[in-house]
């Protein structure tokens, strides 16, 4: 007559699993267990006003460890959710709309997705589990099991499947057929994978910011992924005013058109007469409405002929007094808008 307790899973290790061989139980442990430290992180950062280069670090060491905790194993199945939980705090600190892309994010930070660590991770933990001198380990003797299951096509194991994949990826083929005879060594291995991943998300990135609408005058000032100096050397106020014009999240015309549909060249500038389209170059060099506050803060020498690459070299800058102003001045762009 006593109720009986539905037991989905079972603990062993601190990893929780499932009866069904899924990682659904642990991974949802997981993902509970990183937001709880999230939050607390950004309670403590707010109330110890930390810069922003020092919120992104703290993820990085204190929340990216819950997330990918054990992923040497169930990579890539909870990716989506780590890479989910990373952007929302990105955008918490940055104080950013959701619909914000998240190649912006990436590129202003300089940040690679939590995919590409966990993927290192994973074939690192491969890579020793065939060449490992000490074949008597039951990880090793587990691993040769399966792959014998997996050749002789007895089972089709996820784990082997997406390795596998992984490596044909990156060009390393040869290391998947012959890897019970492998002879380079683990940090040479360690450095390629790595390096590897990151170029190809590199190139996915300059891809996408090149081809994409949403990147029209994003890419004329954002070329190099990397993170931008003006994150590190300015007050937060004036990181978040440049922040938010580079990543639109503004009320520009280009913007608002943007959601509503309205074809691009018909996002008009609604406070001069130039019939121009209201888009970042327009107001930082040619509406006429801020004229007073662009001669103020905005050198002649921008100023003059303003073109593409003037535009690339204001937005580049690494001068800290340039920047106060751009920021000053983008600032009252976004107020009046």
């Amino acid at each position: 007559g006593q109720p009986v307790e539905v037991v989905s899973g079972f603990q062993y290790l601190g990893i929780y699993f499932n009866y069904n061989n899924k990682f659904n139980v642990s991974q949802k442990h997981l993902f509970d267990k990183a937001s709880r430290a999230m939050f607390a992180l950004v309670r403590k950062s707010r109330k110890l006003m930390l810069p922003l280069d020092i919120q992104i670090e703290l993820f990085d060491r204190m929340i990216v460890p819950i997330l990918l905790y054990g992923c040497e194993v169930w990579c890539p199945s909870m990716l989506n959710l780590a890479s989910k939980l990373q952007l929302r705090y990105y955008k918490i600190i940055l104080k950013l709309n959701k619909a914000t892309p998240t190649k912006m994010i990436y590129g202003e930070l300089g940040q690679f997705p939590l995919e590409v660590q966990a993927k290192t991770r994973m074939l690192n933990f491969w890579f020793k589990l065939v060449t490992n001198s000490n074949l008597n380990k039951f990880s090793c003797i587990m691993y040769r099991f399966l792959h014998d299951m997996y050749y002789n096509s007895d089972y089709k194991s996820n784990y082997l499947v997406t390795v596998e994949s992984l490596l044909n990826d990156l060009g390393l083929s040869g290391m998947w057929i012959n890897q019970f005879e492998l002879s380079c060594s683990d940090h040479w291995f360690k450095q390629k994978v790595n390096r590897s991943l990151k170029d190809q998300y590199i190139q996915q990135w300059l891809s996408d910011i090149d081809t994409g609408d949403i990147f029209y005058n994003y890419r004329l000032y954002k070329g190099v992924f990397q993170t931008e100096s003006f994150l590190s050397c300015l007050p937060q106020p004036l990181i978040l005013s440049i922040l938010h014009f580079r990543t639109l999240n503004h009320r520009l015309p280009i913007q608002k058109g943007r959601i509503n549909n309205i074809p691009r060249g018909e996002r008009l500038c609604h406070l001069c007469d130039d019939n121009d389209v209201g888009d970042e170059f327009h107001y930082i060099f040619d509406c006429a409405f801020f004229s007073n506050s662009r001669n103020a803060l905005i050198p002649r020498y921008y100023r003059f002929r303003p073109n593409v690459l003037k535009f690339q070299e204001l937005f580049s800058t690494k001068s800290r007094k340039l920047l106060i102003k751009l920021a000053k001045f983008c600032n009252i762009i976004m107020k009046n808008l």
